[in-house]
């Protein structure tokens, strides 16, 4: 569950920052409401499907130390690529997706003050 809920959660503040922005400057654009939930729901379903294979399908070698009280993690998380694929859009594209659309939101907000000012 904890390689599932930090995703799902990232991703839904991502579209929600994107939503929000199309809500305010580009309404037509949002009609529907299946252009509004679709994206909501999408994500939990694809991580869900996504870490249900790497992690019980994907073949390595189970590493056990007895010593230890808790296990490492999956076994995809040794592998550099597939764990670097995972980082790069579990983590990074939605952590920077929200950071870009917040910014441009509120960069948008202050032209128009601005403009209503003159």
């Amino acid at each position: 569950m904890n390689y599932l809920l930090f995703p799902s959660g990232a991703w839904i503040m991502a579209i929600a920052s994107i939503q929000r922005y199309i809500f305010i400057f580009h309404k037509h654009l949002m009609n529907s409401y299946v252009k509004h939930y679709l994206p909501i729901f999408l994500p939990p379903i694809l991580l869900s499907i996504w870490y249900f294979v790497l992690i019980f399908f994907y073949p390595c070698q189970q590493q056990f130390d007895y010593t230890q009280i808790w296990c490492y993690g999956a076994c995809y998380l040794y592998d550099v690529l597939i764990s670097t694929i995972d980082w790069i859009v579990s983590s990074f594209i939605p952590v920077v997706l929200t950071v870009i659309f917040n910014i441009l939101l509120l960069l948008r907000v202050i032209y128009r003050k601005y403009k209503m000012k003159r």
